[in-house]
């Protein structure tokens, strides 16, 4: 997918331009070409997993002759033994959960290939040609399931977290696969989901990474949601230093939304259920939970905090809804 391209920066086009030493204003020569790019390694393991970028050009030869240079990334797995194609699946998509976090909406495969090193060609001399790549069919969209091209900008990019990042992700995905792949399935799916149930499945998530990282440290479990969302909370800022929201009060309005939808109870904290299930209210507990998400995730993979910050304060939507809870 050309979003890859866009969020990965691994661009392998150069060009020259040259004006009129007269008049700047006047083009001279314009040259463009393409620049070799070692591949970038992200996470080695039975499956490693690299970043290539390539360039290519079409010429048409017309009335109106033109060059059309084209610049795509990949990301390709490896093997050293013969392994499974699920087994190579299951990184490509976890890889693909974390541009689809970044970017907050789905992004899909532009084409899948596979190869092996003995599938190839043989010819009658007993020589053979090199192993090649085959096209791999599953199915196709229909056309309200593709994902659409856009050109938001995304919330954490390659050049904030780099390769360091990157195998960072993969095994903070091997210890949190539950909630990360719930945050994952929001991401892909909000446009589709009702405000509602984004709230719930938010609370899933942080429940389930509270206990989880307070088990892996050998913490007393939190026996509520709210006290799982508050250890996610001090999560971020045991490596940040800060937290720009609220904590206590995040943390309370989180649980107390997610109660509100899935349990009757006629008032919490001095308000009715009508009022904590208001969906204007609802829609900013949404937008918060998506800045906990996305705030944990960035600190988790080594994103600077003065990167992630800018990027959530430029949606001018997250900014205004989460901003009874700001206060720095």
């Amino acid at each position: 997918s050309p979003e890859y391209l866009r969020w990965s920066g691994l661009s392998s086009i150069e060009t020259k331009i040259a004006g009129d030493e007269g008049n700047p204003y006047i083009l001279k020569s314009y040259q463009a070409g393409f620049s070799k790019k070692d591949p970038v390694l992200i996470f080695s393991g039975k499956v490693s997993l690299a970043l290539h970028s390539y360039g290519g050009f079409k010429r048409t030869n017309n009335w109106n002759s033109s060059v059309t240079i084209s610049d795509q990334v990949s990301f390709e797995s490896t093997s050293e033994e013969l392994t499974s194609f699920y087994d190579h699946m299951e990184v490509h998509q976890q890889f693909r959960k974390l541009v689809c976090i970044s970017a907050w909406r789905d992004i899909g495969f532009k084409d899948l290939r596979v190869r092996r090193n003995d599938d190839y060609d043989e010819f009658i001399d007993g020589s053979h040609s090199d192993a090649s790549f085959r096209d791999v069919i599953s199915c196709e969209f229909a056309q309200w399931e593709i994902p659409s091209k856009s050109k938001k900008s995304f919330y954490l990019h390659f050049a904030d977290i780099g390769a360091d990042g990157l195998s960072t992700w993969f095994m903070l995905f091997k210890r949190f696969a539950k909630p990360l792949n719930e945050i994952a399935y929001i991401a892909t799916n909000h446009a589709h989901l009702a405000v509602e149930s984004q709230v719930v499945d938010f609370g899933i998530a942080f429940d389930e990474l509270g206990r989880a990282m307070c088990q892996l440290k050998s913490l007393n479990i939190p026996g509520t949601i709210q006290e799982s969302i508050s250890y996610v909370i001090e999560d971020c800022e045991s490596n940040y230093g800060k937290f720009p929201l609220a904590k206590s009060d995040l943390a309370s309005d989180i649980a107390n939304s997610y109660n509100a939808i899935k349990h009757f109870q006629f008032e919490r904290k001095g308000m009715s259920r009508e009022e904590w299930t208001d969906p204007s209210r609802l829609v900013e507990v949404m937008f918060a939970c998506k800045f906990l998400a996305l705030f944990w995730i960035a600190k988790r993979i080594k994103c600077p905090y003065e990167a992630i910050i800018q990027r959530l304060q430029g949606d001018s939507m997250l900014k205004q809804a989460i901003a009874r809870w700001q206060y720095i």
